[in-house]
């Protein structure tokens, strides 16, 4: 690798580096501000709900990141937005069908997490993990496509 391809991998990384860590620096932030409003009784909801986050992001995107860079890096432009397109509409189904299902079986999934009393917070988890996975897509654009400026101040947006 060239020494300008090093200097620009660096920078890239340090910038793709510093959205991620801005934005668990204002979630630490917001944490008094979410021991003054939830009970503390209720901290151990807010936990459970957010390994579920983590669990169901995973399975909901279903490795298309990896997939989309993949493909869409073996390509010349025209199939590489092709690439893309399909990946957007693959997710976008798949987020559609599974918060549709989860709204239609909200009181069953509540109680088979364990959150049987909250299904209107397991909703919410659901529509957030539904428009993550959709968001996932554009983010893996922006950094296919070396743009890691707008995808930090994208990133930054959506944490605020």
């Amino acid at each position: 690798m060239s020494g300008l391809g090093i200097k620009n991998l660096a920078k890239e990384t340090a910038i793709y580096g510093a959205s991620s860590i801005v934005g668990r620096f204002f979630n630490w932030l917001l944490v008094p501000l979410y021991s003054h409003i939830i009970p503390t009784a209720d901290y151990g909801v807010v936990s459970q709900l957010y390994t579920w986050i983590a669990l169901m992001i995973v399975i909901i995107t279903y490795g298309m990141e990896t997939g989309y860079f993949r493909f869409a890096s073996n390509t010349d432009r025209k199939e590489s937005d092709l690439v893309y397109t399909t990946t957007m509409t693959s997710i976008a189904s798949t987020s559609i069908i599974f918060v549709f299902l989860c709204w239609l079986f909200n009181p069953q999934l509540s109680s088979l997490m364990k959150l049987g009393d909250y299904p209107q917070l397991v909703m919410i988890m659901i529509v957030t993990v539904a428009i993550d996975a959709f968001s996932s897509i554009p983010f893996a654009y922006l950094r296919f496509k070396q743009r890691p400026i707008r995808f930090m101040i994208l990133k930054l947006i959506i944490v605020l």
